[in-house]
């Protein structure tokens, strides 16, 4: 087997790279998701092997490519199943006939603390780590495409057991799955999108399904109790394989949900091979037990107390399945490769998105592609109201020294919250604005206050200044996020430039310009820009020497050149000069 694994290790999964802008936003999600996709060429398949079954028929829909770099990973919790191959053209294969049909058959049983470290991944290929029975099939180039049926023998089994099969292959299908969104609202309508390409080309013809399932954490209200040892089995060096079942009292008022505990211990002598018990439906008036065992390998003396356990425990919702189409919304392009479907959750939570893709690629092949993908649902939070604005002079000189902006909050959840929004002017400066702050339910207040020597030194004209990116934040489900959102919200009075205070010593704005020759050659050597600076009274009764720095740029924004100098500035008017070079400026013609 270890011969198998040193092959794999150069077989990477193909990935294609499709740039697309944002999925059409057909509603004000808070944290749209756009830009560039990776598809990918992989597929999986999970199965459950009923027991007694002498053939248990899997059918995958494989599309091989014309090398060798094309091949199955198969993993089955028991290794009383046995496994055998059917190809398109009905020669069933086996492991031993494997080699005389011209692919590689390859098998490898690992156990949790006896040979499960000797086949660690590096991160290409297969993994082999995990607690199962593994089989590779390696196919040899031009083998041909179509429907390959796995079949497993479970006659020998008391019970099911599961099973999951990778699919490796490099013929170009490709698929990606995403939403228009990173998160939304209670309420909001959510697009779920897949792109579909071979190599460089939309796949037109495909049945492509999205299975959305949503989970949220529940581990305050439930209890896992009766964590009974079933089995404790020694390895011989000095660490046993403990087996547990327990049961789960449902605390959450919702009898729908199916429950996922995760066990972890803080002893690092103690490592957990199946860790998680599954509950199914649960309703609040007695415990259900676990529907599986969990294994954990501890030391053998003076051995293993599960109350020591710790538990993260989440609540699952029953899935939603939807059928996505090639002309969908977000997708108004036919024959595009992308096919999409919306739908408006009903709970709060993390969402799962899986998605399958059954096609057949524009030069004929059929194949079987998986995606993933995932958005977060919040429940109500805060909402901004709206955000208005007012000139504050401080000392009555009919200056204003600031603006104030007052943001008026709608607030469901008390917490800490983080607000964040932009001002700009007609010639597109932009000045940003974050605060943080705690808010109590009900109506609230955040007031910021900007100088206007800010404004002024950002180069802000005359207003109304828009007010834009209105974005609310905190943490729901353990995650900075967006819960409020605004594209923009309105726009404030119509203030002068005139009406701010400036500062002691400031640009009035006022500026001549003259091209001089100072070589007596054709041509002029510098641009003299002069610019009149203000000092108001009582600063110095002497002239200062300032620092004066000013940079030329063209009608695109890019710099020309830029000058340091020093001038000297005293009370009322005063003329600067700043002296820029010609051979920058004949260079930018």
């Amino acid at each position: 087997m270890q011969s198998a694994v040193v092959r794999f290790i150069s077989i990477i999964p193909i990935l294609a790279a499709l740039l697309i802008g944002p999925l059409e936003r057909m509603y004000p999600q808070i944290e749209s998701r756009g830009g560039t996709l990776t598809l990918f060429a992989v597929a999986s398949k999970t199965v459950n092997i009923p027991a007694a079954e002498q053939a248990f028929e899997i059918p995958l829909t494989l599309d091989p490519g014309s090398g060798d770099d094309d091949f199955l990973h198969i993993r089955r919790e028991s290794p009383g199943v046995t496994l055998s191959l059917r190809l398109p053209g009905g020669a069933v294969m086996t492991p031993e006939n494997a080699n005389a049909l011209g692919f590689e058959w390859s098998e490898l049983t690992v156990t949790a603390g006896v040979n499960d470290t000797e086949n660690e991944s590096d991160g290409f290929g297969p993994d082999f780590t995990s607690e199962a029975t593994h089989t590779v099939i390696q196919f040899p180039g031009g083998q041909a495409a179509g429907t390959y049926v796995l079949i497993a023998n479970s006659s020998a089994e008391q019970a099911a057991s599961g099973l999951s099969v990778d699919l490796y292959m490099s013929s170009g299908a490709t698929a990606t799955a995403s939403t228009d969104a990173y998160s939304y609202r209670l309420g909001d309508s959510v697009t779920v999108a897949a792109i579909v390409f071979a190599d460089t080309s939309a796949v037109t013809s495909a049945n492509v399904t999205a299975t959305v399932g949503s989970s949220r954490a529940v581990t305050d209200a439930v209890s896992i109790g009766s964590i009974q040892l079933v089995g404790k089995s020694d390895l011989g060096n000095g660490t046993s394989r403990y087996r547990y079942t327990a049961t789960l009292q449902n605390n959450t008022g919702n009898s729908a949900w199916r429950f996922l505990a995760v066990a972890s211990s803080l002893d690092e002598n103690v490592r957990m091979v199946q860790g998680a018990f599954a509950f199914s439906e649960a309703p609040t008036s007695s415990p259900v037990p676990s529907a599986n065992e969990i294994l954990i390998l501890a030391p053998t003396s003076p051995g293993f107390d599960p109350t020591t356990l710790e538990w993260d425990v989440r609540a699952t919702s029953p899935p939603v399945t939807l059928s996505l189409i090639d002309v969908g919304p977000g997708s108004d392009l036919a024959s595009d490769g992308v096919f999409a479907a919306r739908f408006q959750p009903t709970e709060a939570g993390e969402h799962h998105v899986s998605v399958t893709v059954e096609g057949t690629s524009p030069q004929g092949k059929p194949f079987y592609r998986n995606a993933a993908t995932g958005f977060t649902v919040i429940p109500p939070q805060a909402t901004v109201a709206g955000i208005t604005s007012q000139g504050i002079d401080a000392n009555n000189n009919q200056k204003m020294e600031s603006l104030r902006f007052t943001a008026d909050l709608d607030v469901v959840e008390p917490g800490d919250y983080t607000l964040a929004f932009q001002i700009r002017d007609a010639a597109q400066h932009t000045h940003s604005v974050l605060c943080a702050a705690p808010l109590h339910p009900g109506g609230n207040q955040i007031a910021v206050e900007i100088a206007a020597e800010r404004l002024i030194a950002a180069g802000f004209t005359t207003g109304p200044f828009t007010i834009n990116e209105v974005t609310l934040r905190r943490d729901v489900f353990d995650r900075n996020t967006v819960v409020d959102y605004h594209a923009t919200m309105g726009v404030t009075p119509a203030y002068d430039l005139g009406d701010f205070e400036r500062g002691s010593i400031y640009f009035t704005g006022q500026a001549n310009e003259v091209a001089l020759n100072l070589d007596g050659q054709t041509g002029y050597d510098v641009l003299r820009v002069q610019a009149e600076v203000l000092q108001g009274p009582g600063v110095s009764a002497r002239t200062m020497n300032c620092r004066v720095q000013g940079k030329l740029t063209d009608a695109a924004g890019f710099a020309v050149d830029a000058v340091t100098g020093e001038a000297g500035v005293s009370e009322g008017s005063n003329w600067v000069a700043m002296d820029f070079r010609g051979r920058f400026l004949e260079i930018r013609q």
